[in-house]
Protein backbone atom coordinates (compact mmCIF):
# COMPACT_ATOMS: atom_id res chain seq x y z
CA UNK A 1 0.00 0.00 0.00
CA UNK A 2 2.67 2.36 0.83
CA UNK A 3 4.51 1.19 -2.61
CA UNK A 4 1.20 2.56 -4.14
CA UNK A 5 1.05 5.93 -2.32
CA UNK A 6 4.91 6.62 -3.08
CA UNK A 7 4.22 6.06 -6.91
CA UNK A 8 1.24 8.30 -6.79
CA UNK A 9 3.15 10.70 -4.80
CA UNK A 10 5.78 10.86 -7.96
CA UNK A 11 3.42 10.30 -10.88
CA UNK A 12 1.36 13.32 -9.42
CA UNK A 13 4.54 15.33 -9.79
CA UNK A 14 4.57 15.09 -12.71
CA UNK A 15 3.68 17.16 -15.45
CA UNK A 16 2.04 14.15 -17.82
CA UNK A 17 -0.99 12.68 -17.07
CA UNK A 18 -1.30 9.14 -16.10
CA UNK A 19 -4.12 7.10 -15.53
CA UNK A 20 -3.91 2.83 -15.65
CA UNK A 21 -7.48 1.18 -16.95
CA UNK A 22 -8.44 -2.48 -16.59
CA UNK A 23 -10.57 -3.96 -19.49
CA UNK A 24 -13.96 -4.88 -18.29
CA UNK A 25 -15.30 -7.87 -20.31
CA UNK A 26 -18.65 -9.57 -20.79
CA UNK A 27 -19.18 -14.09 -20.09
CA UNK A 28 -18.32 -13.99 -24.06
CA UNK A 29 -14.67 -11.98 -23.17
CA UNK A 30 -15.17 -8.66 -25.04
CA UNK A 31 -14.20 -5.66 -23.80
CA UNK A 32 -17.68 -3.48 -22.81
CA UNK A 33 -15.66 -0.59 -20.51
CA UNK A 34 -12.83 0.36 -18.89
CA UNK A 35 -12.34 0.86 -15.71
CA UNK A 36 -10.49 3.68 -14.02
CA UNK A 37 -7.71 1.99 -11.45
CA UNK A 38 -5.02 4.69 -11.28
CA UNK A 39 -5.19 8.29 -11.95
CA UNK A 40 -3.35 11.11 -11.25
CA UNK A 41 -3.91 14.73 -10.35
CA UNK A 42 -2.45 16.25 -13.62
CA UNK A 43 -4.30 13.59 -15.65
CA UNK A 44 -7.93 14.50 -13.66
CA UNK A 45 -7.37 18.44 -14.18
CA UNK A 46 -6.70 17.41 -18.12
CA UNK A 47 -10.12 15.50 -18.29
CA UNK A 48 -11.68 18.24 -16.00
CA UNK A 49 -12.60 15.63 -12.88
CA UNK A 50 -11.27 15.08 -9.44
CA UNK A 51 -9.19 11.65 -8.65
CA UNK A 52 -12.07 10.65 -6.52
CA UNK A 53 -14.79 10.87 -9.00
CA UNK A 54 -12.78 8.20 -11.73
CA UNK A 55 -11.01 5.77 -9.71
CA UNK A 56 -12.88 2.67 -9.06
CA UNK A 57 -15.46 4.31 -11.86
CA UNK A 58 -15.58 3.07 -15.43
CA UNK A 59 -15.09 5.10 -18.67
CA UNK A 60 -17.99 5.20 -20.32
CA UNK A 61 -20.26 5.62 -17.34
CA UNK A 62 -17.76 9.41 -16.26
CA UNK A 63 -17.29 10.63 -19.77
CA UNK A 64 -18.97 8.89 -22.01
CA UNK A 65 -17.61 11.28 -25.03
CA UNK A 66 -14.92 8.73 -24.71
CA UNK A 67 -16.53 7.15 -27.53
CA UNK A 68 -17.70 9.39 -29.34
CA UNK A 69 -14.37 10.81 -29.56
CA UNK A 70 -12.64 7.54 -30.88
CA UNK A 71 -10.59 7.10 -27.75
CA UNK A 72 -12.62 4.18 -26.64
CA UNK A 73 -12.14 2.49 -30.07
CA UNK A 74 -8.42 2.95 -29.96
CA UNK A 75 -8.29 2.01 -26.14
CA UNK A 76 -9.93 -1.71 -27.34
CA UNK A 77 -7.44 -2.01 -30.22
CA UNK A 78 -4.41 -1.77 -28.09
CA UNK A 79 -5.90 -4.13 -25.68
CA UNK A 80 -6.77 -6.69 -28.51
CA UNK A 81 -3.64 -6.30 -30.12
CA UNK A 82 -1.36 -5.40 -28.26
CA UNK A 83 0.59 -3.13 -30.14
CA UNK A 84 1.31 0.52 -28.35
CA UNK A 85 -0.78 3.52 -29.91
CA UNK A 86 1.24 7.04 -30.25
CA UNK A 87 -1.08 9.70 -31.45
CA UNK A 88 -2.36 13.81 -30.88
CA UNK A 89 -5.58 14.56 -29.90
CA UNK A 90 -7.84 17.36 -29.32
CA UNK A 91 -9.98 16.73 -26.23
CA UNK A 92 -13.21 19.00 -26.23
CA UNK A 93 -14.60 17.60 -22.90
CA UNK A 94 -18.00 19.56 -21.01
CA UNK A 95 -15.75 21.81 -19.09
CA UNK A 96 -11.99 21.79 -20.36
CA UNK A 97 -10.25 21.02 -24.36
CA UNK A 98 -6.97 20.56 -24.83
CA UNK A 99 -4.82 18.59 -27.46
CA UNK A 100 -3.13 16.35 -26.05
CA UNK A 101 0.33 14.26 -26.97
CA UNK A 102 -1.29 10.80 -25.89
CA UNK A 103 0.76 7.08 -25.66
CA UNK A 104 -1.00 3.83 -24.86
CA UNK A 105 0.37 1.14 -23.87
CA UNK A 106 -0.63 -3.00 -22.93
CA UNK A 107 0.53 -3.91 -19.73
CA UNK A 108 -0.67 -7.48 -18.15
CA UNK A 109 -4.26 -6.84 -19.76
CA UNK A 110 -4.40 -3.34 -18.44
CA UNK A 111 -3.31 -0.30 -20.09
CA UNK A 112 -0.98 2.50 -19.21
CA UNK A 113 -2.57 5.70 -20.63
CA UNK A 114 0.01 8.76 -20.53
CA UNK A 115 -0.56 11.92 -22.00
CA UNK A 116 0.81 15.48 -22.18
CA UNK A 117 -0.52 18.49 -23.16
CA UNK A 118 0.23 20.51 -26.27
CA UNK A 119 -2.20 23.20 -26.54
CA UNK A 120 0.31 25.85 -26.86
CA UNK A 121 2.75 23.73 -29.10
CA UNK A 122 -0.26 23.14 -31.49
CA UNK A 123 -1.47 27.00 -31.81
CA UNK A 124 2.45 27.30 -32.85
CA UNK A 125 2.35 25.21 -35.07
CA UNK A 126 -0.99 26.30 -36.81
CA UNK A 127 0.06 29.77 -36.75
CA UNK A 128 3.32 28.51 -38.15
CA UNK A 129 1.49 26.72 -40.99
CA UNK A 130 -0.91 29.93 -41.20
CA UNK A 131 2.55 32.22 -41.71
CA UNK A 132 3.63 29.52 -44.42
CA UNK A 133 0.66 29.80 -46.60
CA UNK A 134 0.49 33.14 -46.72
CA UNK A 135 4.44 33.27 -47.58
CA UNK A 136 3.00 30.80 -49.93
CA UNK A 137 0.37 32.55 -51.92
CA UNK A 138 2.54 35.49 -51.93
CA UNK A 139 4.96 33.74 -53.74
CA UNK A 140 2.69 32.63 -55.79
CA UNK A 141 1.00 35.55 -56.48
CA UNK A 142 4.78 37.55 -57.14
CA UNK A 143 5.66 34.29 -59.77
CA UNK A 144 8.56 33.94 -56.66
CA UNK A 145 9.74 30.99 -55.02
CA UNK A 146 12.55 30.15 -52.98
CA UNK A 147 15.35 27.07 -52.77
CA UNK A 148 18.12 25.93 -50.78
CA UNK A 149 21.47 24.17 -52.68
CA UNK A 150 23.23 22.22 -49.66
CA UNK A 151 26.93 21.87 -51.77
CA UNK A 152 28.35 19.26 -49.09
CA UNK A 153 25.81 16.78 -50.08
CA UNK A 154 24.86 18.81 -52.90
CA UNK A 155 20.55 18.35 -51.93
CA UNK A 156 18.47 20.75 -53.44
CA UNK A 157 15.50 21.75 -51.59
CA UNK A 158 12.45 23.96 -53.66
CA UNK A 159 9.43 25.52 -52.12
CA UNK A 160 5.96 25.08 -53.51
CA UNK A 161 5.98 27.53 -55.98
CA UNK A 162 9.64 26.90 -57.78
CA UNK A 163 7.76 23.31 -58.04
CA UNK A 164 4.97 25.58 -59.82
CA UNK A 165 7.40 27.02 -61.79
CA UNK A 166 8.97 24.20 -63.29
CA UNK A 167 5.19 22.52 -63.48
CA UNK A 168 6.41 19.28 -61.17
CA UNK A 169 3.29 17.62 -60.25
CA UNK A 170 4.69 14.31 -59.08
CA UNK A 171 5.19 14.42 -55.33
CA UNK A 172 7.78 12.27 -55.15
CA UNK A 173 9.60 14.07 -56.81
CA UNK A 174 13.65 14.98 -56.00
CA UNK A 175 15.19 18.44 -57.01
CA UNK A 176 18.48 18.34 -57.94
CA UNK A 177 21.25 20.51 -59.63
CA UNK A 178 21.45 18.60 -62.21
CA UNK A 179 17.49 18.65 -63.29
CA UNK A 180 18.00 22.30 -63.22
CA UNK A 181 20.65 22.35 -65.43
CA UNK A 182 18.84 19.55 -68.06
CA UNK A 183 15.94 22.40 -68.07
CA UNK A 184 17.69 25.06 -69.49
CA UNK A 185 17.38 25.83 -72.93
CA UNK A 186 20.88 24.17 -74.63
CA UNK A 187 21.59 27.71 -75.78
CA UNK A 188 21.91 28.97 -71.84
CA UNK A 189 23.55 25.61 -70.40
CA UNK A 190 27.16 26.78 -70.88
CA UNK A 191 26.95 31.03 -69.90
CA UNK A 192 24.80 29.47 -66.85
CA UNK A 193 26.90 26.60 -65.75
CA UNK A 194 30.26 29.14 -66.09
CA UNK A 195 28.25 31.72 -63.95
CA UNK A 196 27.30 29.18 -61.33
CA UNK A 197 31.00 27.33 -60.86
CA UNK A 198 32.71 30.80 -60.63
CA UNK A 199 30.17 31.95 -57.87
CA UNK A 200 30.83 29.19 -55.92
CA UNK A 201 34.41 28.85 -56.18
CA UNK A 202 35.06 32.39 -54.69
CA UNK A 203 32.04 32.48 -52.57
CA UNK A 204 30.39 34.84 -54.30
CA UNK A 205 26.48 35.56 -54.86
CA UNK A 206 25.25 35.53 -58.48
CA UNK A 207 22.63 36.82 -60.74
CA UNK A 208 21.54 34.94 -63.68
CA UNK A 209 18.45 35.21 -66.18
CA UNK A 210 17.55 31.95 -68.34
CA UNK A 211 15.07 29.74 -69.98
CA UNK A 212 13.46 26.68 -69.51
CA UNK A 213 11.22 23.96 -71.03
CA UNK A 214 8.30 23.17 -69.05
CA UNK A 215 6.30 20.95 -71.05
CA UNK A 216 5.63 22.42 -74.21
CA UNK A 217 5.94 26.08 -72.89
CA UNK A 218 9.21 28.16 -73.03
CA UNK A 219 9.77 29.70 -69.69
CA UNK A 220 12.12 33.19 -69.54
CA UNK A 221 13.60 33.01 -65.47
CA UNK A 222 15.47 35.03 -63.03
CA UNK A 223 17.64 33.39 -60.25
CA UNK A 224 19.37 35.30 -57.48
CA UNK A 225 21.50 33.66 -54.81
CA UNK A 226 23.87 34.38 -51.79
CA UNK A 227 26.20 31.46 -50.16
CA UNK A 228 26.31 30.07 -46.42
CA UNK A 229 30.54 30.44 -45.87
CA UNK A 230 31.87 28.19 -43.12
CA UNK A 231 34.46 29.42 -40.59
CA UNK A 232 37.12 28.15 -43.22
CA UNK A 233 35.77 30.54 -45.98
CA UNK A 234 33.92 27.55 -47.85
CA UNK A 235 30.48 27.85 -49.53
CA UNK A 236 28.65 25.60 -47.61
CA UNK A 237 24.89 26.05 -49.24
CA UNK A 238 23.46 28.87 -51.05
CA UNK A 239 20.14 30.37 -50.81
CA UNK A 240 18.31 32.25 -53.51
CA UNK A 241 15.10 32.91 -55.35
CA UNK A 242 13.06 32.46 -58.50
CA UNK A 243 11.10 33.95 -60.57
CA UNK A 244 8.57 34.01 -63.75
CA UNK A 245 9.12 36.51 -65.74
CA UNK A 246 7.58 34.68 -68.67
CA UNK A 247 4.42 37.23 -68.33
CA UNK A 248 6.09 39.89 -68.65
CA UNK A 249 8.44 38.77 -71.34
CA UNK A 250 5.14 37.63 -73.01
CA UNK A 251 3.59 41.30 -72.73
CA UNK A 252 6.87 43.01 -73.64
CA UNK A 253 7.35 40.72 -76.51
CA UNK A 254 3.48 41.62 -77.75
CA UNK A 255 3.62 45.11 -77.28
CA UNK A 256 6.76 45.31 -79.34
CA UNK A 257 5.11 43.01 -81.82
CA UNK A 258 2.13 45.13 -81.91
CA UNK A 259 4.00 48.81 -82.07
CA UNK A 260 6.03 46.75 -85.25
CA UNK A 261 2.86 46.15 -86.73
CA UNK A 262 1.21 49.49 -86.42
CA UNK A 263 4.79 51.18 -87.84
CA UNK A 264 4.78 48.76 -90.70
CA UNK A 265 1.04 48.68 -91.01
CA UNK A 266 1.61 52.74 -91.82
CA UNK A 267 4.45 52.09 -93.69
CA UNK A 268 2.59 49.52 -96.04
CA UNK A 269 -0.11 52.53 -96.00
CA UNK A 270 2.37 54.97 -96.77
CA UNK A 271 3.91 52.85 -99.39
CA UNK A 272 0.20 52.66 -101.20
CA UNK A 273 0.01 56.31 -101.44
CA UNK A 274 3.20 57.17 -102.68
CA UNK A 275 2.66 54.05 -105.38
CA UNK A 276 -0.21 55.36 -106.12
CA UNK A 277 1.19 59.37 -106.48
CA UNK A 278 3.86 58.27 -108.35
CA UNK A 279 1.65 56.27 -110.71
CA UNK A 280 -0.77 59.11 -111.22
CA UNK A 281 2.22 61.54 -111.58
CA UNK A 282 4.57 58.85 -113.93
CA UNK A 283 1.81 57.61 -116.15
CA UNK A 284 0.52 60.93 -117.30
CA UNK A 285 3.51 62.00 -118.82
CA UNK A 286 4.46 58.33 -120.01
CA UNK A 287 1.19 58.44 -122.08
CA UNK A 288 1.94 61.52 -123.82
CA UNK A 289 5.21 59.85 -124.43
CA UNK A 290 4.24 56.84 -126.01
CA UNK A 291 1.51 58.80 -128.03
CA UNK A 292 3.96 61.26 -129.28
CA UNK A 293 6.83 57.92 -130.01
CA UNK A 294 3.78 56.62 -132.01
CA UNK A 295 2.86 59.39 -133.68
CA UNK A 296 6.52 60.05 -134.59
CA UNK A 297 7.20 56.63 -136.25
CA UNK A 298 4.18 57.31 -139.05
CA UNK A 299 6.10 60.43 -139.72
CA UNK A 300 9.61 59.65 -139.74
CA UNK A 301 11.87 57.22 -141.72
CA UNK A 302 15.38 56.07 -141.89
CA UNK A 303 16.80 53.12 -139.68
CA UNK A 304 18.77 55.77 -137.40
CA UNK A 305 15.06 56.84 -136.54
CA UNK A 306 13.31 53.78 -135.74
CA UNK A 307 16.57 52.79 -134.03
CA UNK A 308 15.91 55.97 -131.23
CA UNK A 309 11.91 55.29 -131.69
CA UNK A 310 12.87 51.76 -130.53
CA UNK A 311 14.99 52.75 -127.58
CA UNK A 312 12.27 55.02 -126.00
CA UNK A 313 9.36 52.43 -126.43
CA UNK A 314 11.28 49.68 -124.51
CA UNK A 315 12.49 52.12 -121.85
CA UNK A 316 8.52 53.51 -121.92
CA UNK A 317 7.27 49.99 -121.27
CA UNK A 318 9.89 49.25 -118.61
CA UNK A 319 8.50 52.40 -116.87
CA UNK A 320 5.05 50.97 -116.86
CA UNK A 321 6.57 47.55 -115.77
CA UNK A 322 8.05 49.19 -112.74
CA UNK A 323 5.13 51.01 -111.75
CA UNK A 324 3.04 48.44 -112.49
CA UNK A 325 5.49 46.03 -109.72
CA UNK A 326 5.19 48.68 -107.38
CA UNK A 327 1.06 49.18 -107.10
CA UNK A 328 1.26 45.28 -106.71
CA UNK A 329 3.73 44.94 -103.96
CA UNK A 330 2.09 47.85 -101.98
CA UNK A 331 -1.95 47.22 -103.08
CA UNK A 332 -3.63 45.46 -99.79
CA UNK A 333 -3.19 41.71 -100.80
CA UNK A 334 -7.01 40.46 -101.40
CA UNK A 335 -6.96 36.19 -100.05
CA UNK A 336 -8.36 33.42 -100.71
CA UNK A 337 -7.82 31.13 -97.34
CA UNK A 338 -7.75 27.94 -97.06
CA UNK A 339 -6.20 25.34 -94.35
CA UNK A 340 -2.72 24.84 -94.92
CA UNK A 341 0.58 23.44 -93.30
CA UNK A 342 3.42 25.57 -92.84
CA UNK A 343 6.13 22.73 -93.33
CA UNK A 344 4.11 22.07 -97.09
CA UNK A 345 4.20 25.19 -98.38
CA UNK A 346 7.98 26.06 -96.86
CA UNK A 347 8.63 22.73 -99.13
CA UNK A 348 7.08 24.31 -101.84
CA UNK A 349 9.02 27.70 -101.78
CA UNK A 350 12.26 25.86 -101.48
CA UNK A 351 11.72 23.49 -104.39
CA UNK A 352 11.08 27.36 -106.43
CA UNK A 353 14.00 28.60 -105.39
CA UNK A 354 15.70 24.90 -106.47
CA UNK A 355 18.14 26.54 -109.14
CA UNK A 356 19.20 29.02 -107.24
CA UNK A 357 20.53 26.39 -104.59
CA UNK A 358 21.89 24.32 -106.63
CA UNK A 359 24.30 27.52 -108.81
CA UNK A 360 24.93 29.03 -105.48
CA UNK A 361 25.73 25.33 -103.92
CA UNK A 362 24.36 26.68 -100.84
CA UNK A 363 23.15 24.35 -98.04
CA UNK A 364 19.80 24.11 -96.79
CA UNK A 365 18.82 23.22 -93.44
CA UNK A 366 15.36 21.93 -92.12
CA UNK A 367 14.07 21.19 -88.96
CA UNK A 368 10.89 21.15 -88.85
CA UNK A 369 8.35 20.55 -86.19
CA UNK A 370 6.33 17.35 -87.18
CA UNK A 371 3.19 17.95 -85.34
CA UNK A 372 2.29 21.26 -87.00
CA UNK A 373 -1.23 22.44 -86.45
CA UNK A 374 -2.69 24.23 -89.66
CA UNK A 375 -3.39 28.15 -90.32
CA UNK A 376 -5.95 29.63 -91.93
CA UNK A 377 -4.02 31.54 -95.13
CA UNK A 378 -3.82 32.36 -98.33
CA UNK A 379 -1.50 29.39 -99.02
CA UNK A 380 -0.10 30.93 -102.73
CA UNK A 381 0.38 34.68 -101.41
CA UNK A 382 2.67 33.12 -98.26
CA UNK A 383 4.53 31.28 -100.43
CA UNK A 384 5.78 33.75 -102.47
CA UNK A 385 6.17 35.82 -99.25
CA UNK A 386 8.61 33.15 -97.97
CA UNK A 387 10.09 32.52 -101.48
CA UNK A 388 11.15 36.18 -101.11
CA UNK A 389 12.84 35.45 -97.27
CA UNK A 390 14.05 31.80 -98.63
CA UNK A 391 15.81 33.92 -102.32
CA UNK A 392 17.47 36.93 -100.21
CA UNK A 393 19.18 34.14 -97.88
CA UNK A 394 20.21 32.80 -100.92
CA UNK A 395 21.45 35.58 -102.16
CA UNK A 396 23.46 36.53 -98.98
CA UNK A 397 25.32 34.02 -98.74
CA UNK A 398 28.98 33.23 -100.14
CA UNK A 399 29.10 30.22 -102.16
CA UNK A 400 28.21 26.88 -99.99
CA UNK A 401 27.00 28.68 -97.45
CA UNK A 402 23.89 27.72 -95.16
CA UNK A 403 20.35 28.64 -94.60
CA UNK A 404 18.41 27.13 -91.89
CA UNK A 405 14.55 26.82 -92.34
CA UNK A 406 12.71 26.14 -88.97
CA UNK A 407 9.37 25.54 -87.90
CA UNK A 408 7.85 25.71 -84.29
CA UNK A 409 4.57 25.20 -82.61
CA UNK A 410 3.04 27.06 -79.40
CA UNK A 411 0.30 27.26 -77.63
CA UNK A 412 -0.66 30.46 -79.67
CA UNK A 413 1.60 30.46 -82.47
CA UNK A 414 2.96 28.60 -85.38
CA UNK A 415 6.34 29.72 -86.10
CA UNK A 416 8.56 29.70 -88.68
CA UNK A 417 12.57 30.84 -88.47
CA UNK A 418 14.64 31.33 -91.86
CA UNK A 419 18.29 32.14 -91.07
CA UNK A 420 21.39 32.27 -93.04
CA UNK A 421 25.30 32.60 -92.14
CA UNK A 422 25.89 35.44 -94.95
CA UNK A 423 27.31 39.09 -94.99
CA UNK A 424 24.45 40.51 -92.72
CA UNK A 425 23.35 43.89 -92.25
CA UNK A 426 23.42 47.06 -90.15
CA UNK A 427 21.19 46.98 -87.74
CA UNK A 428 20.34 50.62 -88.29
CA UNK A 429 19.52 49.78 -91.72
CA UNK A 430 17.21 47.05 -90.28
CA UNK A 431 14.13 49.48 -90.45
CA UNK A 432 14.85 49.99 -94.11
CA UNK A 433 14.43 46.88 -95.08
CA UNK A 434 10.94 46.64 -96.18
CA UNK A 435 10.83 50.10 -98.06
CA UNK A 436 10.17 50.03 -101.76
CA UNK A 437 13.26 50.08 -103.67
CA UNK A 438 15.13 49.62 -100.87
CA UNK A 439 18.17 46.56 -101.65
CA UNK A 440 21.97 45.66 -100.83
CA UNK A 441 21.89 44.13 -104.24
CA UNK A 442 23.76 44.61 -106.97
CA UNK A 443 20.30 43.86 -109.49
CA UNK A 444 16.93 43.87 -107.92
CA UNK A 445 14.30 46.42 -107.70
CA UNK A 446 14.23 46.23 -103.73
CA UNK A 447 10.13 44.86 -103.90
CA UNK A 448 10.30 41.70 -102.71
CA UNK A 449 10.25 42.47 -99.15
CA UNK A 450 7.84 45.10 -99.98
CA UNK A 451 5.30 42.90 -101.06
CA UNK A 452 6.44 40.24 -98.56
CA UNK A 453 5.66 42.73 -95.41
CA UNK A 454 2.42 43.62 -97.51
CA UNK A 455 1.12 39.84 -97.21
CA UNK A 456 2.29 39.13 -93.65
CA UNK A 457 0.08 42.26 -92.64
CA UNK A 458 -2.69 41.23 -94.67
CA UNK A 459 -2.85 37.67 -92.70
CA UNK A 460 -2.59 39.54 -89.19
CA UNK A 461 1.01 37.97 -88.92
CA UNK A 462 4.26 39.65 -87.76
CA UNK A 463 7.72 39.39 -88.86
CA UNK A 464 10.72 40.02 -86.76
CA UNK A 465 14.49 40.76 -88.31
CA UNK A 466 17.57 39.93 -86.54
CA UNK A 467 20.95 40.76 -88.04
CA UNK A 468 24.62 41.26 -87.41
CA UNK A 469 27.24 42.23 -90.36
CA UNK A 470 29.47 38.78 -90.90
CA UNK A 471 27.11 36.45 -88.75
CA UNK A 472 24.33 36.51 -90.95
CA UNK A 473 20.14 37.43 -90.83
CA UNK A 474 17.22 35.56 -89.31
CA UNK A 475 13.48 36.73 -90.32
CA UNK A 476 11.32 35.04 -87.42
CA UNK A 477 7.32 34.65 -88.79
CA UNK A 478 4.66 34.04 -86.58
CA UNK A 479 1.71 33.16 -87.59
CA UNK A 480 -1.82 32.62 -85.27
CA UNK A 481 -2.96 29.55 -85.01
CA UNK A 482 -6.78 28.24 -85.86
Amino acid sequence: MNSVKSLLKVLDSSLNGTMVLAPVRDGQHYIVDFEWQLVNHRAASLLGRQVSELVGSRLLVQMPEFNDMGLYSRFQQVVNTGVPAVFDFEYNGKTTSHWLHIQVVNMDDSLLVTFLEITRLKQIEAELIRKEMLLSEAQDLANLGSWSWDLTNNQVHWSRTVYKIFEIEDPNFQPSYSFFMLSLIPEDRERIATIIENAVKNNQPYDIDFRIRAGERLKYLESRAIPKISDRQESLEYIGIIRDLTLEKTQEKELRRSENRARRAEKAASSERMAKSIAHEIRNPLTNITLATEQLRSEVSGESAELFLDLITRNSRRIEDLIRKLMDSARQAVLNRGNYNINDILDDAIALAMDRIKLRRVRIKKEYQSDMCGIQVDGEKVKTALLNIIINAIEAVDQEGEVLVKTALTAEECLVTISDNGIGMEKNKLHQLFDPFYTGKKVGLGLGLTSTLNIINSHDANIEVESEIGKGSTFLISFKRH
